[in-house]
This record gives C-alpha cells, sequence and structure tokens, in this order.
C-alpha cells in the first residue's frame, strides 16, 4: 500500500490512524474533511443543554405547583352518577351540580366590598330548545360585560311549576344548571390573570342573597324602549341592527341613575332584549364585532361533564394515534408535552392509548359532522316556506353565502319560473307548495339530498386540505409533520348529531359508506378516492343517567372542532356552533357548510 509523504520525512499510511489538522480530520483514503467540535464547544454545548432541562424541569414545577394552587382553591366539580338509585327511576335533578355552582359564585363573592353591581335577567327564554336559550345567553353575557355589570346566570328551564316536564309523552327535568353543560366565563370560573376589572358571574340563586327584591332596580323591555326613543337619533329595538339594540340597552343601563343600582333585574314578564327575530336573521351581523372579543367568547368553555362524555364516547371520533416518531420522541425527552397517554381500556386483550390531541380544543377533530333534525322539525320547516325565513344569524354571514347563499324564493307567474341562482336554487316558484319544496332541501333533506350535498361538500374541501397539506410539509423540519397530514386523515370519519329514529338512520349511514368510493360526479369523474373508516351517530354515544338530558351539548362540543361541518340553516343550535367556529381562525369557511 502506498504511502503519503509529510513534513520532517514521515510517511503517513491508509491505514493508520486519521491526521488532525487544525480543527479537521483529514481521512486520505477518501480525501475528505471531517469537522471535529473542538473540546471547549463541545463543553459548551453540554452546560447548554443541561441548562435547557434545568429551566424546563423548574418551569414544569412551578406550573404544576400554581396548578395545584389553583385546583385547591376551586370547588371541585360533581362526579358524573351514570345510574340512578333502584328505587329512583326518575330523571336527575342535579342537585350536586346546584351545589357546585354556589360554591363556585361563594368563591366569586368573597373579598368582595358589596361595591359589585350584577344584573339578572328572570325573563331569560324558557320551555325551549337549548339552542335558543343558549344563544339567548350569551348576549346577555355581553350586554352584562358592555354595561359593565356582573352577570348572574340561572337554569336551563323547560317548565316551572315542577321538577318535572312533559316531552313527547317523557319526563324530562325541568331545569338543568348550566354547569353541566357550559364553564368559562358564563359560570365565572374565569382564570386569576383574565383581563378587566369586571364582577364575575354568580348564580341566580347567589343574587337572591346578597340583593333582596326590597333592593333591586327592576327594569322592563318597555321603559328601554321609551327611553330610546326620547335619544337622538332614536333606536327601535325591534328593527334596528343588532348593534345598535346592544348599544341601546347599555346606554339605558348606563344612565346616572342606574349606574348607582347594585342590584338589577329585568321583570320576569318583559320582553327579551335580543329576540327571535333578531336572531333568525342578518341584523345579527353587527354585533359579531364585539361579540367576537367579548369575555364570553374568549373564555369559552365546555363543561367537565361535557368533555368526560366526550373522552368516554372517543373510540367514535378517531382511530389510535400512530406511533411517535423520532423527532416526537427526543422533543419530549427534552421537555416537550406527551401527544399520547395510557388510558382505561374496555378490553382486557389491547391496551388503551389516547391521543391527547382529541382532548385539546384548540386540535380538530377528523370528522365530518352532519346536523340532521328530524321528527317535528318538519312542520316547523313548513312553517318557515310560509314566513319566508332566511338562515338564522351566524349562518348567514357573507363568508358563508359564497357557497351555500339562500334567499327566500318569491311566488311568481310561470313566466319567470326560470330564475335561479348561482347554486341552481330557483328565486321564483309557481306555489307554495313549490316553495315548500325548495325549504325542505335545505331543511329537512332526504337521504338521496344528504349524499349528494356530502360527495359536493367533501370534494370543495379537499382542494382546501390539499393546499394546507402543501404547507404544513414545508414547516420547520423538526416540528414534525401534523397528525392528519393528508385529506384523507384529516377527514375520516362521519358524525351524525341527530334525534332522528334509528331505522332511518342505518340508511343514511349504509347510503354514505356506499357511495363515495364509486361516486361520479355530473361533467366527469371524482377527482379523488374516498373512504369512511366509520359513520356514526348520536344514538351510538354511550351516556349514563345524568349525560343523556344534556346530550345536545356534547353534540355541540363535537361539531364545533369538528374539521368539516354542515349544518342545517334554520337551526339555533346550528347557528351556535358556527359562532363557536367562526371564532377559531383555523377554520376555512369551506369548512363550515349548510344544506
Amino acid at each position: 500500500m502506498s504511502a503519503y509523504p509529510m513534513k520532517g520525512g514521515h510517511e503517513y499510511h491508509p491505514g493508520d490512524a486519521p491526521l488532525k489538522r487544525s480543527g479537521w480530520v483529514h481521512n486520505a483514503q477518501y480525501s475528505k474533511f471531517i469537522p471535529v467540535i473542538p473540546k471547549r464547544y463541545m463543553r459548551l454545548v453540554f452546560a447548554t443543554i443541561v441548562s435547557f432541562g434545568i429551566w424546563i424541569f423548574v418551569h414544569r414545577l412551578s406550573s404544576a405547583q400554581e396548578a395545584i394552587t389553583d385546583e385547591n382553591d376551586t370547588p371541585e366539580f360533581p362526579q358524573a352518577q351514570m345510574a340512578p338509585n333502584p328505587m329512583f327511576k326518575l330523571p336527575p335533578l342535579y342537585e350536586a351540580y346546584r351545589e357546585y355552582e354556589d360554591s363556585v359564585s361563594e368563591k366569586n363573592l368573597r373579598g368582595q366590598n358589596g361595591t359589585q353591581r350584577y344584573i339578572f335577567f328572570a325573563n331569560q327564554a324558557y320551555g325551549c330548545g337549548w339552542g335558543n336559550v343558549l344563544q339567548e345567553i350569551v348576549l346577555n353575557t355581553l350586554l352584562a360585560e358592555e354595561a359593565d355589570l356582573g352577570y348572574a346566570w340561572g337554569d336551563y328551564t323547560w317548565g316551572k311549576k315542577s321538577d318535572y316536564s312533559d316531552y313527547n309523552g317523557k319526563k324530562i327535568p325541568s331545569r338543568i344548571p348550566l354547569s353541566t353543560m357550559v364553564a368559562g366565563h358564563i359560570l365565572g370560573l374565569d382564570p386569576p390573570n383574565s383581563e378587566g376589572t369586571l364582577p364575575p358571574s354568580i348564580s341566580s340563586r347567589a343574587f337572591d342573597k346578597i340583593c333582596p327584591k326590597n333592593e333591586r332596580t327592576v327594569i322592563h323591555k318597555d321603559l328601554v324602549q321609551a327611553y330610546l326613543r326620547e335619544q337622538s337619533p332614536p333606536t327601535t329595538l325591534d328593527s334596528d341592527s343588532g348593534d345598535k339594540v346592544l348599544q341601546g340597552w347599555v346606554s339605558y343601563l348606563t344612565q346616572p341613575e342606574l349606574k348607582k343600582a347594585r342590584c338589577i333585574e329585568v321583570k320576569e314578564d318583559s320582553f327579551v332584549a335580543f329576540d327571535i327575530w333578531l336572531f333568525g336573521s342578518s341584523r345579527m351581523h353587527s354585533v359579531w364585532g364585539k361579540l367576537s372579543q367579548s369575555l364570553v367568547l374568549k373564555l369559552w368553555q365546555f363543561s367537565p361533564l361535557i368533555r368526560g362524555m366526550f373522552e368516554k364516547n372517543r373510540a367514535l371520533f378517531s382511530s389510535s394515534p400512530p406511533a411517535r416518531g423520532f423527532w416526537q420522541w427526543i422533543w419530549t425527552i427534552l421537555g416537550g408535552n406527551e401527544q399520547t397517554q395510557e388510558c382505561d381500556s374496555d378490553s382486557d386483550s389491547a391496551p388503551c392509548v389516547l391521543d391527547l390531541h382529541l382532548l385539546n380544543d384548540s386540535q380538530p377533530l377528523p370528522l365530518l359532522v352532519l346536523h340532521l333534525r328530524r321528527g317535528d322539525f318538519h312542520e316547523h320547516c313548513v312553517n318557515l316556506a310560509e314566513w319566508g325565513s332566511s338562515f338564522t344569524a351566524f349562518n348567514s354571514f357573507p363568508q358563508f353565502q359564497v357557497r351555500d347563499r339562500f334567499d327566500p324564493p318569491s311566488i311568481g307567474s310561470i313566466s319567470d319560473l326560470e330564475a335561479e341562482d348561482n347554486d341552481g336554487v330557483p328565486t321564483i316558484v309557481e306555489s307554495m307548495d313549490e316553495r315548500k319544496r325548495v325549504y325542505t332541501q335545505h331543511c329537512f333533506p332526504d337521504v338521496k339530498q344528504i349524499v349528494r350535498r356530502v360527495r359536493d361538500t367533501v370534494h370543495d374541501y379537499v382542494g382546501v386540505a390539499a393546499a394546507r397539506e402543501k404547507a404544513e410539509n414545508t414547516s420547520i423540519w423538526w416540528a414534525g409533520r401534523a397528525q392528519f397530514a393528508t385529506p384523507q386523515q384529516r377527514l375520516s370519519r362521519v358524525y351524525i348529531m341527530t334525534n332522528g329514529d334509528p331505522a332511518w338512520l342505518a340508511g343514511v349511514k349504509a347510503a354514505l359508506l356506499d357511495d363515495l368510493p364509486r361516486a361520479g360526479r355530473s361533467g366527469g369523474d371524482w377527482e379523488f378516492d374516498w373512504n369512511w373508516e366509520g359513520v356514526y351517530t348520536s344514538r351510538d354515544l354511550s351516556l349514563g343517567w345524568e349525560e343523556k338530558p344534556v346530550a345536545q351539548a356534547l353534540d355541540s362540543y363535537i361539531a364545533h372542532r369538528a374539521e368539516l361541518f354542515i349544518g342545517n340553516g334554520f337551526s339555533s343550535l346550528t347557528s351556535n356552533i358556527v359562532m363557536l367556529r367562526m371564532k377559531n381562525p383555523a377554520i376555512d369557511p369551506v369548512q363550515t357548510r349548510f344544506w
């Protein structure tokens, strides 16, 4: 083997150890220079890693101590009761949840000097669906915030005369505590470092304690309207824009006389501040600027009961998480958050691994959620056609009208019947029966219409998802790819929130599973192949005794996180879901659609 001459008469043979030259290793066999990090730099790197590890440890310890402090200072949320007492066959009355609410309120009032001002809406809507009541609660809470008043909340109420009411021949609780469904600012559960000096929300029972009836200032919508007629310019509460209605109430509540009032009650027989006609029209759009920046939405949370129901049924919403990649493993070693954890399993043979993305409200669920109202909603759809109703407030925002615009068709002469909008929906029909048919497609679709709408909506979604996937794949190399990296992974299952008959739902499931893999589109074939991992409905949920009466809130929780949602444009339940989706900047309008 040849030797290489060196200075001083020495020779270097290729089998000898590599030579060091000024911080580089020269391997003569491959004629390459390989970098060698000097020891002083190695020590610096090692010290940096150790310091970073110590910082992570101290930071986590501090966070854990803060969490323990907050936990010790916060009343304990009740444990859900899965089954009733064998001697008690009636629906739950939720006494433990009211005790929890009162404990939260007492904590919020502790240390106050009696100067905090509160408003209680004794006229809150009752005897109607959760969607109708929640939208009113949200706006009433916003009004309280704008008027610098604490909000006193009441139960979700179906009937006021007894503990139980009758609904379609079944006993239901007449009153359900809000804490079973929501948390956050509405319930006075603001974080300690939350902005502002607004009095924290309290329960109506706490309001009764600190505000005896003889110390309350009772107001009525008629008084507010009379006051606003005298202003310049005047405000008409029943017809002006939502923002003007809100500001009208605020101006009334902030008069010098009322600013002295510590306890304000909106009288029980008063008309509501925000009525169904406002919620059912585009007049609500002007409120969004304030609402989107309000504490009620910034600090929005669903209740621990709802989140527990979701976790219990997690198998319906996502498959098992993928194995951790190398960089995710390194990130965890360095102190990053785990993406999975062990969980309780119903199976003795297979370990349960919970994807922590499922428990993170900011992460999307790989679901197409469909809101399909059935039962007596068909009669309501007929009424909507007769009234000429449009999509409700949040369902009619301009960004949604680009793809799903709905204008109530007018009734005209036969010569005008060819008029259609861009989506092929007639703008003029010959008769009321024909108008009812048009409304039914959007309000009460049949199986064929459902399948067709899902097909077209998924097709629109794929274009946006593909662009997003491309953008994410060019992100920082060490961060790893998003969990649901491809359109098929992002949207792998269907969940139907519904009160539909099980037999009818079985037909919908079969049609959806059968359609997409072989569907053709008018004008050409599909641009992609698609298969659903599964199709599930509200009827598939496993729910306990205290969980069943609040299942609609679970549906809302699932839908507001869904990758793709098709809602009922005439439904207040859909409208509330859309509101929560609108506040999430990561959700593109193409991901929120309507029948």
